[in-house]
Order: C-alpha cells, then sequence, then structure tokens
C-alpha cells in the first residue's frame, strides 16, 4: 500500500530570499525514485544532485528510498512507497 505524504511546507523557514531558486537537491537515491517537475503530469528518474524546487513530487517505488537536502540543511527522508509534494515553501522570515 503506497504511503503518500502531501507536505504543504508553509512552516518550513529557509535561509535564502524567496525566488525561483531551488529549494534544494536529491541528495541519495536507492532503488526507483522519481521526480516530477511542477506542472508535469511525468515523472523522470530522480538522479543525486537533481534540483527540488516548489510543485516539485518526488516518489518512491518499492524496496526505495531518497533522500532530499533543502538549502537550510535540513534532511527529507523517504522511505519505499512514498510522495512527496512540495507543494508551497516559505522561504525567508515573513
Amino acid at each position: 500500500m503506497a504511503k503518500t505524504i502531501l507536505a504543504a511546507l508553509a512552516g518550513l523557514i529557509l535561509a535564502a530570499p524567496a525566488s525561483a531558486a531551488p529549494a534544494g537537491f536529491v541528495a541519495a537515491v536507492r532503488g526507483m525514485a522519481e521526480v516530477s517537475s511542477a506542472g508535469s503530469d511525468s515523472f523522470t528518474l530522480a538522479t543525486v544532485d537533481r534540483e527540488i524546487s516548489e510543485g516539485d513530487s518526488v516518489r518512491t517505488g518499492r524496496y526505495a528510498w531518497a533522500k532530499i537536502l533543502l538549502t537550510d540543511d535540513t534532511t527529507i527522508a523517504l522511505d519505499e512507497e512514498s510522495e512527496l509534494l512540495f507543494d508551497k515553501l516559505v522561504v525567508g522570515g515573513g
């Protein structure tokens, strides 16, 4: 059974000012992990150093995992059969 996590990371404060800059990147991956860019219905294989921005989704398959490192050094670990949507990112102290 797939676990779905919809992350409205509105409470997450990042150190950089608001912009279209990436919020983080794929730091590690094992097995089948995929990324979908904002506004896209298709997924591509996640690779180390792949940038993650607001609106992107990351999902993992069976026996797979992925780690995302955000610009403030927060690490997000996705276990097998998970999906994370970076719906809303609040950047800065505002």
